[in-house]
């Protein structure tokens, strides 16, 4: 589902109320049942530490170097393959557009039934885009995922 809409029309705050961070206002938004929606901001968050738990946090699963490795280089991080054991701060080392392909990293390995995606697609070139829906389709393909944003390349995917 893709929920489209022009600059300043609300689109982040309406993200935030389905998150549960926009205590303003009045009504009820019903979420589903069972597990969690996983959300993607706009600007991600990343804990310091390394980069396996950057990809792993607040999952306490253990992800298989391989898949880790073979997500990175879907998305176009294959260069952080070999820094899986590195600690940093991640959102200082990386470039904006790369943080949000780490954090399609992520998500692609929590594998989530439900996904709320705001704006984080928008900010992609072209290619990247087509890569990183590529991505979400093959590794997430049973996944209800919603889109907040303009929507502007990509209408075949929602």
């Amino acid at each position: 589902v893709m929920i489209t809409g022009d600059p300043r029309a609300g689109k982040t705050l309406f993200f935030r109320a389905l998150a549960g961070l926009w205590p303003w206002g009045g009504g009820r938004i019903g979420m589903p049942d069972g597990e969690k929606p996983f959300f993607v901001p706009r600007t991600p968050y990343f804990p310091l530490g390394s980069l396996r738990d950057v990809l792993n946090h607040a999952e306490g699963v253990k992800i298989d170097d391989a898949e880790i490795k073979a997500v990175l280089g879907e998305v176009g991080l294959e260069r952080l393959s070999s820094q899986l054991d590195r600690s940093a701060r991640w959102e200082r080392e990386l470039a904006d557009d790369e943080q949000r392909l780490l954090a399609f990293a992520r998500l692609a390995l929590r594998k989530p039934k439900w996904v709320i995606i705001d704006e984080a697609l928008d900010t992609l070139d072209g290619a990247t885009l087509r890569r990183v829906l590529a991505m979400l389709q093959a590794r997430l393909p049973d996944a209800a995922i919603l889109n907040i944003g303009r929507g502007l390349h990509n209408n075949q995917f929602f």
